[in-house]
């Protein structure tokens, strides 16, 4: 099995893989299995879509595990249900074309439905942080926005608040998502923070970026 991302279910006894057409593949830890119990894909397969790439650089499941998302190598999000039902395994919402600015990261936010998603700057030299909830009609899904992104996002979920990654090489920015705006910004690197985690407690947080590790408070 070649994988390009390996994550695990949050509740279950199962992984997930991607490969480079597009597909993400379930696996059962308790089975020595070469077939994958389920198989998704970003969009339908025909002959048309076998002889294109279509690398995965983020997949994420919310926290109760019946969904998850992906995000291509052009920044196109598609949000998954993870049903066991053989034949609903295409996006339910796919929403490149509402995003449309190339998305670098995303991320469920407190078991709400609500996915946050953040970009770098386009070529407008614009970056943006944007709050979309599915349960809305379509084309009404975005809830708030401010211009500011990076490529990695985080949420703390006591604060209602959210860590983005890298809107300067090495800086990290808090966001209120009940108002949208900064709460407040720190240089953690000096050059491109590389991945970002926060305790379980979430009183602490380590960043890493090119060879060294950084712990804030």
């Amino acid at each position: 099995m070649h994988a390009n991302l390996v994550i695990s279910h949050p509740l279950l006894p199962l992984y997930s893989t991607t490969n480079n057409r597009g597909i993400i593949s379930i696996w059962s830890y308790e089975s020595d299995s070469r077939k994958s119990i389920h198989d998704y894909c970003i969009e339908p397969i025909n002959k048309e879509s076998m002889n294109k790439t279509k690398l995965i650089k983020k997949i994420k499941f919310n926290s109760y595990g019946n969904e998850f998302l992906t995000i291509d190598d052009i920044g196109n999000l598609s949000l998954f249900n993870f049903t066991h039902d053989k034949d609903n395994k295409l996006p339910i919402n796919n929403i490149s074309n509402i995003l449309n600015k190339g998305a670098k990261d995303a991320i469920f936010l407190n078991n709400s439905g609500i996915i946050a998603t953040t970009t770098s700057k386009n070529s407008q030299n614009i970056s943006s942080t944007i709050l979309w909830d599915f349960l809305l009609p379509s084309g009404n899904n975005s809830i708030g926005e401010i211009e500011l992104g990076g490529n990695i996002i985080n949420s703390i979920s006591s604060n209602s608040s959210i860590l983005i990654a890298n809107d300067k090489p090495g800086n990290i920015s808090f966001i209120d998502i009940r108002k949208m705006n900064v709460i407040s910004s720190f240089q953690a690197h000096l050059d491109e923070i590389k991945s970002l985690k926060i305790s379980e407690r979430e009183n602490f947080l380590i960043t890493y970026g090119k060879g060294n590790l950084n712990k804030q408070e």
